[in-house]
């Protein structure tokens, strides 16, 4: 049944946008979820980071035991509700041979309907799933049948069998319905129902252990173990050297490490080697350790978290042992090489378990999930499987006040136009005959135009402190333009809620910050958005340009109170072509007669440019970024080969380092992108 049809009545001048909203609100009646708002957020220069809420999922374990020639399942719901179900092993087998193969070769593709075969195996037919379901989702007859998409699961396979604890589980799919895609968690267990739960702290101490024998460098690329550590001084950054993390690359020392450092979590990184059987670890100094004797090594002090982000771990049966020594929780890979991807996943892996606070196979869940829509993730390279052991996880965060640390692009160039505003914002509220000042920034696309009101915010909130006290306010462009004049000021009221007959200076004033006994100026930022092809307004034409610019002079002017100033703020993408045009259209307004009213100035910015390499290093060295001093100046010509100098594509690629990645890692992609050896310069000829 549909709802019933929703009547407005519409006002002249208005049948658009209230056609829209009616569009809207039906869409909301029906359960469509209403496209996410692209304006920046409102930022303040104190910050407080909440922890992220998580929604319960329903919890499912599966044990899986095999006798003889078949194999047993046992389905347990919270609740106490059991099933029962027996496979014959060798139609197990051999439904699951080629994907157990695909793990050990990621260069072939993925066998067709390898999701469809491990749901088979697993839950059969539908009638013999569908009581299940219906338990576990609280669905009894006569309501509809519950399909697996329905909703996420958190299954957990309690099985000893190494066949099954190799296969990619995270694979499973209902028909052509992948289930991780519909919040779906799998994880091999060996604990039918864990008891312990763990904390971890901001910091916690963790060991990196590289591995590498004499006739290699230790990784086979060197910046990956600088990517970590990279990203847990980002996520952690308390200022002082990290002595909660230690990087070993001999056995002794990981030895001692494990002793003298009890570490929390456990990260190792490389290539193993197999001989006669059994799994080593080679190290720097020629030594190596068997991975049985770090299972040993483990269960003397066992951390929470071991990732063995290792090439050459392809049978599962040398997992055992590590599987066995009581390490709540593993992650593994079963390639039989090195693949460049590992690292950029277990960059944002730590990212999204540490700096999100996420149980860390959620987060591992999502990683994965982000890396398959980019189509990252074609291969087990950079999805690692996951054997766990516990009841709950808690990850404390590590609290920043400053809004600086998580938005570096503020900062990032537009030095003349930020000084610009400055300049003229207290000139404003210095001079006693001024009252507006309309504010007009333009740049091509790929500018990141967008964003400037955000920086020009930051900057005015620090450098203008002493002389004013801003509210900001952001008002949407009137949707029909025909009488512009008159429609500006109905939206204005109407956006700054107005009562009947309210005068526009009360508006205004109700607005304005409170600065009374301050000795500060107080001054209503009126941002009205973003106009070009890409944005949020249709482009202005030269008359609707001039309207808005002559309302800011006329009705603001004559309307703001003589103690309070505004500013009128728009900003133009417009072609790189057409910028002398708009600049001589601004020159023309500049001289009509209502632009030279002694309470009114138009303020034209400098049009937004390309990054240059020489600035970006500048900033970087100004400390403005976490990038390493190390790599500054090489990632500054990376990066500038890269975009070519256009500040949104730079913008993005600093802001993933910062927030979800790492610079190092950043620098090994660019290089290898660039085809520049690791650690070698490409431009190294004589002068």
């Amino acid at each position: 049944m549909h709802p019933p049809a929703l009547t407005l009545v519409l006002s002249q001048g208005r049948g658009d946008q209230y056609a829209t909203l009616s569009q809207r609100l039906r869409q909301l009646a029906q359960g469509v979820t209403p496209p996410r708002s692209t304006a920046p957020l409102s930022t303040s220069r104190l910050s407080t980071e909440q922890t992220p809420e998580t929604t319960p999922i329903a919890s499912l374990t599966i044990t899986l035991e095999r006798r003889g020639e078949t194999l047993h399942l046992d389905y347990h719901l919270p609740a106490g509700v059991s099933y029962a179900a027996t496979r014959p092993w060798h139609e197990v087998q051999a439904r699951l041979s080629p994907l157990d193969t695909w793990c050990q070769h990621p260069t072939q593709p993925v066998p067709n309907a390898a999701g469809q075969a491990l749901f088979d195996v697993l839950f059969g037919t539908e009638t013999a799933w569908e009581p299940l379901l219906r338990s576990l989702f609280r669905q009894p007859a006569p309501a509809l049948r519950p399909n697996p998409i329905r909703a996420g699961v958190r299954l957990r396979l309690c099985t000893q069998e190494p066949f099954l604890l190799g296969l990619p589980w995270r694979l499973l799919a209902w028909q052509h319905y992948p289930l991780a895609a519909y919040g779906w968690l799998c994880l091999t267990t060996p604990r039918l129902e864990p008891t312990e739960s763990y904390t971890t702290t901001a910091p916690c101490t963790m060991l990196l252990v590289a591995l590498g024998d004499e006739g290699q460098a230790l990784t086979p690329d060197p910046t990956h173990g600088q990517a970590i550590l990279d990203v847990l001084q980002h996520v952690w950054p308390t200022g002082q050297a990290p002595g909660y993390v230690r990087t070993v690359h001999t056995r002794q020392a990981l030895e001692n490490a494990l002793q003298g450092l009890r570490p929390h979590g456990i990260y190792v990184y490389g290539t193993a080697t197999s001989q006669a059987g059994a799994v080593q670890c080679p190290f720097a100094d020629g030594s190596s350790l068997r991975l049985s004797h770090l299972a040993d090594l483990l269960r003397q002090a066992a951390p929470a978290v071991l990732y063995l982000n290792v090439a050459g771990l392809g049978e599962t049966a040398a997992m055992l042992p590590i599987l066995h020594a009581n390490v709540p929780l593993v992650l593994w890979s079963r390639l039989p090489t090195w693949q460049p991807e590992a690292a950029s996943f277990a960059v944002a892996w730590l990212r999204q378990w540490l700096q999100a606070c996420q149980d860390p196979v959620q987060a591992w869940h999502d990683v994965s999930q982000r890396d398959d829509v980019s189509q990252r993730a074609a291969s087990p390279a950079v999805t690692p499987l996951v054997h766990g052991a516990y009841r709950a996880w808690h990850t404390q965060r590590f609290v920043r006040t400053s809004v600086q640390d998580r938005l570096p692009h503020l900062r990032l160039n537009r030095d003349e136009q930020k000084a610009l505003v400055a300049k003229h914002v207290r000139e404003l509220c210095d001079s006693d005959a001024r009252r507006v000042m309309a504010l007009v920034a333009y740049a091509g696309a790929g500018n990141l135009l967008h964003a400037l009101h955000e920086q020009l915010r930051s900057t005015l909130e620090v450098a203008t402190l002493d002389v004013a006290e801003i509210n900001w306010r952001h008002l949407a462009f009137p949707q029909v333009r025909d009488r512009l004049l008159t429609d500006l000021a109905a939206e204005m009221s109407l956006q700054l809620n107005a009562d009947t007959s309210e005068p526009l200076a009360h508006v205004l004033r109700r607005h304005a910050p409170q600065v009374l006994g301050t000795g500060k100026r107080g001054v209503v930022w009126l941002n009205w958005g973003t106009f070009g092809p890409a944005a949020t307004h249709t482009p202005l034409k030269p008359s609707e340009l001039s309207a808005w610019l002559r309302f800011s002079s006329e009705i603001l002017g004559d309307a703001c109170p003589e103690d309070l100033r505004l500013v009128s703020y728009a900003a133009l993408e417009v072609e790189p072509g057409r910028h002398q045009r708009l600049h001589e259209e601004l020159r023309n307004l500049r001289r009509e007669p209502w632009s030279r009213r002694r309470a009114f100035r138009l303020t034209v910015l400098p049009p937004l440019g390309d990054v240059a390499e020489d600035h970006l290093f500048d900033f970087f060295v100004d400390g403005h970024s976490r990038c390493d001093a190390n790599i500054q100046d090489e990632i500054s010509q990376r990066l500038i080969v890269k975009t070519s100098g256009r500040f949104e594509a730079i913008a993005a690629l600093m802001r993933e380092a910062e927030e979800h990645g790492s610079w190092y890692d950043l620098l090994g992609q660019l290089r290898r992108e660039q085809g520049v050896p690791s650690g070698e310069r490409d431009d190294d000829e004589p002068f």
